[in-house]
């Protein structure tokens, strides 16, 4: 949850649809102390973001208006939604449809750049938010034939199992580069299911669980003969020692601590290439 109030954003000439899309990604950031809401007309104040229909030329007179009108809103970022691919990097843009990934991605850092806020889901880098970027990174299949050329081979599979949408989005997307497949579990039960049916050669697990305690998972997973070799990632937003002692016991292989660093993510899971 939050730890402060959502970034509101004004919507300049969007479709319904496009509306209900952008909300519904708004809805996902709740879980994170970044976090973002469509901004209330009815309110008073500015809104702290805007995002602009470029490709309508009314939509763009509008907050051309809103800006020569009031010079506050000059000082408004906004993000630019256009079809054309710009060079310009002054400002933000990005195109239809609205992903996901990549609208949470381009609002953490537009965040992170102009109020210096923290997107804690599974990942608190700038530099890894925009290399995971579907508009910014390079093709998984591009970045895992370089890996295999460079270390000589790549996981076949992984497993995430954490029960908050966007840090399984942002560790699906991030782990694309290195593993030719990765699932994702959100429950303790459904993650069993998967370990049942698959071989895995790094497991992603939260160390909270709905109905389960993560480190009691870990203990089911290396106790099953047929898993017990496999690392076992704890992911953790604590970084107690009595925490790391706890993973210790349950069979844990390693720890990352949440938000996690770029760095410190590679080395990871470059270990168990």
């Amino acid at each position: 949850m939050g730890t402060r109030k959502p970034h509101t954003v004004k919507f300049i000439g969007l479709s319904e649809h496009e509306n209900k899309v952008l909300n519904a990604i708004f809805m996902l950031s709740r879980t994170r102390p970044t976090s973002f809401s469509l901004y209330d007309e009815a309110e008073a104040g500015k809104p702290e973001m805007m995002i602009v229909n470029f490709d309508d030329a009314d939509s763009v007179h509008e907050w051309q208006s809103l800006c020569i009108e009031d010079t506050e809103y000059s000082s408004i970022p906004a993000v630019r939604v256009t079809r054309i691919r710009s060079r310009d990097t002054e400002n933000y843009y990005t195109r239809r449809p609205f992903i996901a990934t990549r609208m949470l991605s381009l609002f953490e850092r537009l965040a992170a750049k102009e109020f210096s806020s923290s997107a804690n889901g599974a990942f608190n880098d700038t530099q890894l938010l925009e290399a995971i970027d579907p508009d910014t990174r390079q093709d998984a299949s591009e970045t895992k034939t370089e890996l295999a050329e460079t270390e000589g081979k790549s996981l076949n599979s992984v497993l995430v199992v954490d029960d908050s949408l966007p840090v399984r989005i942002q560790m699906n997307m991030a782990l694309k580069g290195y593993a030719n497949n990765v699932d994702l579990a959100e429950t303790g039960e459904k993650a069993l299911d998967l370990i049942k049916d698959n071989r895995y050669d790094v497991i992603f697990l939260d160390v909270i669980l709905p109905g389960v305690d993560g480190y009691d998972l870990c203990k089911t997973i290396k106790a099953d003969d047929n898993c017990k070799e496999t690392p076992v990632v704890m992911l953790t937003g604590n970084s107690s020692a009595a925490d790391q002692v706890k993973g210790n016991l349950a069979g844990c292989d390693s720890y990352l601590i949440k938000p996690v660093k770029a760095d410190l993510f590679k080395e990871t899971i470059t270990r168990y290439i």
